[in-house]
């Protein structure tokens, strides 16, 4: 080391090492107690009889700077004043471990225009997605620090891609490259390491904070049994994302179901939310990566085709209980209200009034709660001889799920407690019972 250390220390500034110009490296002394790096890479300069290109300088010469001088200046604090007043004026700055690592391998100092603190990140070439400009700002500097590359676009010289969640263009392309997708913490975690040690940003170790294949996604789900919502909710919870009950307005990001029908997959379409099979869950997490939705979409059904509904709604002899149902109206966030006024415009004499279109419905809150009877085809039955069959509400009007049969005039043994939906004519009270159908 001691024969090359002078050429290395000439031509730091070079990458290439092409330029011979003679390098003075000065030292940033500060009254405060200077890290043992720093005292290393003075003995190391000087055992490598360099010492005429060595110079100490006290951070108050430094702030009397009025000009750069072209040296390369080596600095224990990247925070303090004399720090702050050489990257004004442009100078060129590195961190002691910087030069250690320099004369160990015998390698010139990176040429950036940045200042380096060490070189965790050497080699590393970064692009930043789906960040907030502060933290891909923050991102970018921290990377830089490290000795690292940004480029602001994803191009093949891109080794790591750095995501806040998955989903954006970029991070499609480095998944199908296999380029490695890390959380931001990944950049943080490496940088506040390098503090006290030597860290390598692609050790194993760091693997923690590989990006999970659902971050970022909230998951709702349609017409699946209640093992299967079960299962979606920990797979999604595992895997990074977060499981939601409620369909809402700007805040779900998929919807799992098996066929392209029902309450919450007709508000998804409006809300341009992702309807998609369970296949997309488990081939996501299967290849460590988010799949692209676009080739999980939900098929429509061929008109005159219909598949049975699946349905969560407890089968056999499990009869839900009528404190339960005795909420129902609350479901949708639809209010007694709105059914009375839907009563209100059925007249008598006609035929059953068709269902309330949904782009009528209230959307004010913004969400489409769990259907209850989702994937369940309703029966009624009048149990008031004064109650006309037009004057009995369809449920589905809540958004609740469900799909009415015309067929069957008594109460079957399979049946749900009967539940009031508004009030009647001369105070006597609608009621109707339903049944799950196969």
């Amino acid at each position: 080391m001691k024969g090359g250390s002078r050429n290395h220390l000439s031509n730091m500034t070079d990458l290439n090492c092409e330029s011979q110009d003679e390098l003075f490296v000065k030292f940033v002394k500060v009254d405060t107690v200077q890290s043992i790096f720093f005292k290393q890479a003075q003995e190391a300069i000087v055992a490598g009889q360099s010492q005429d290109l060595l110079q100490e300088v006290h951070e108050v010469a430094v702030l009397q700077m009025k000009s750069n001088d072209k040296s390369l200046y080596v600095c224990d604090d990247f925070s303090g004043l004399a720090f702050a007043h050489l990257r004004k004026l442009g100078c060129r700055i590195v961190g002691p471990r910087v030069v250690l690592l320099c004369l160990e391998k015998q390698q010139c100092v990176p040429k950036a225009e940045h200042p380096v603190h060490n070189m965790s990140f050497a080699g590393i070439v970064v692009s930043c997605t789906s960040l907030g400009k502060e933290a891909r700002e923050e991102m970018h500097w921290l990377v830089q620090l490290m000795g690292g590359r940004v480029l602001g676009d994803f191009t093949k010289a891109v080794t790591h891609l750095v995501a806040a969640e998955v989903g954006s263009k970029k991070y499609y392309v480095a998944t199908n490259l296999k380029i490695p997708v890390m959380l931001p913490s990944w950049v943080t975690a490496c940088w506040e390491a390098s503090q006290s040690r030597v860290v390598c940003s692609t050790n194993d170790s760091l693997g923690q904070y590989a990006c999970p294949p659902l971050k970022g996604c909230v998951i709702c789900v349609t017409g699946l049994l209640s093992e299967e919502r079960n299962e979606v909710r920990k797979i999604a919870t595992d895997n990074g994302g977060i499981y939601s009950g409620e369909l809402r307005m700007n805040e779900c990001t998929h919807l799992i179901a098996h066929v392209a029908k029902g309450a919450k997959y007709e508000f998804a379409n409006k809300w341009n939310v992702a309807c998609v099979t369970i296949r997309w869950l488990h081939d996501s997490v299967e290849r460590g990566a988010c799949q692209d939705e676009t080739l999980y979409r939900i098929e429509a059904e061929q008109p005159g085709l219909s598949s049975g509904p699946s349905t969560s709604t407890p089968q056999g002899n499990n009869i839900i209980s009528a404190s339960i149902i005795s909420n129902v109206s609350n479901i949708a966030n639809m209010t007694l209200e709105h059914a009375n006024q839907t009563a209100g415009n059925i007249t008598a004499g006609n035929s059953v009034s068709p269902l309330i279109e949904l782009d009528q419905l209230d959307l004010g809150r913004g969400y489409v709660h769990e259907s209850l009877l989702d994937g369940c085809k309703l029966q009624r039955w009048l149990r008031h001889p004064f109650v006309q069959p037009h004057e009995v509400i369809s449920l589905q009007a809540f958004g609740i799920g469900g799909s009415e049969s015309s067929h069957g005039t008594n109460c079957p043994s399979r049946c749900i407690h009967p539940i009031s939906v508004t009030g009647g004519r001369s105070g006597y009270g609608e009621c109707a019972w339903f049944q799950t159908l196969a």
